[in-house]
């Protein structure tokens, strides 16, 4: 029962990380404030999340100042075609 309380919770949080990462005005470029203005999660568990999605190859990280962006490669070719 608990574990799948967990995939439960862990599927609804991707959902909502998804949604905002796809509705900001620059939806191939994430960061972590994004997802913490959100109130999905606290600065350290959306840096996690952010990481653990570029160490996949689902975003590539690019540091600009003192911000760690996350960009999605594949969704931003298709939005310039």
């Amino acid at each position: 029962m608990l574990i799948n309380s967990i995939v439960l919770q862990e599927a609804r949080l991707s959902s909502e990380i998804e949604n905002i990462v796809t509705t900001n005005d620059e939806p191939y470029r994430a960061d972590v404030r994004f997802l913490v203005d959100a109130g999905i999660a606290k600065r350290q568990a959306a840096s996690a999340y952010l990481q653990t999605l570029a160490g996949l190859g689902v975003l590539r990280p690019s540091k600009h100042g003192r911000e760690m962006y996350y960009i999605n490669d594949a969704l931003f070719a298709e939005l310039v075609k």
